[in-house]
């Protein structure tokens, strides 16, 4: 009896196995809770983009695949460019760039920070000390020669703490005020900037640097192969 008892059990045990596998709607399995790890391909991505505003920008990412973390990503306003894939734990590895300012815009263009790229930031997502651009600069101006100018001086690690303020005059002269030294520095139109910039280092090294850096009270760079100065009467 006993038998034919455990028989039947284990009879029913199979058949309900089976009823289980073949009739029972199959679901997706889904892994739970993936951690997203983010990488920042910039300095300044750990600071714009802290990984709780990632989270909470596109909500309940422990659901999400890693195409709709990127697709969604993408739309975030401090974002260049941003890759994500699933590694082989289930986990979401997410690779931002962010946008870069190199220069704050007081001027007839607005209030915001200028990026590398041409692309303007309102101030209210970001806080960064950069050289400051006054003046006349209207929108073309800073998406074209303007941002080129504030790329080339925001890498260069001498100009990047030298330069403090960036002014555009009416007619569309350029006027830069250093930190170190009572001199306007006066570049003339936006041709050739880089050139006139290694011309003033010259200068500087071979000129400031031993008559001191109050001597003059402006520096012209407007002309080809030449720097006009005039003195410092204080």
């Amino acid at each position: 009896m006993k038998k034919v008892l455990a028989i039947t059990i284990s009879c029913l045990f199979v058949a309900y196995i089976t009823f289980i596998l073949l009739y029972l709607p199959k679901q997706t399995v889904q892994h739970e809770s993936p951690m997203l790890e983010l990488v920042y391909m910039d300095s300044l991505g750990q600071y714009l983009l802290p990984k709780e505003t990632v989270l909470n920008f596109v909500e309940n990412a422990d659901t999400l695949s890693a195409s709709r973390i990127e697709n969604i990503m993408k739309q975030h306003v401090l974002v260049e460019y941003v890759e994500c894939y699933e590694t082989n734990n289930g986990h979401i590895k997410c690779m931002i760039w962010c946008k870069e300012p190199v220069l704050r815009v007081l001027a007839n263009a607005g209030n915001f920070y200028l990026c590398r790229s041409g692309d303007f930031l309102s101030s209210e997502y970001i806080k960064v000390k950069l050289p400051v651009l006054t003046g006349c600069a209207d929108t073309l101006m800073c998406k074209t020669w303007i941002a080129q100018l504030g790329t080339f001086i925001h890498d260069d690690p001498f100009w990047s703490e030298q330069v403090e303020q960036i002014n555009v005059t009416g007619n569309g002269n350029v006027e830069i005020i250093p930190r170190i030294g009572k001199h306007l520095i006066f570049m003339g139109d936006n041709s050739n900037l880089e050139n006139k910039f290694e011309r003033l280092m010259n200068f500087y090294n071979n000129g400031l640097s031993k008559i001191g850096w109050n001597k003059y009270s402006t520096i012209n760079l407007a002309f080809q192969n030449q720097i006009v100065c005039n003195l410092n009467k204080k």
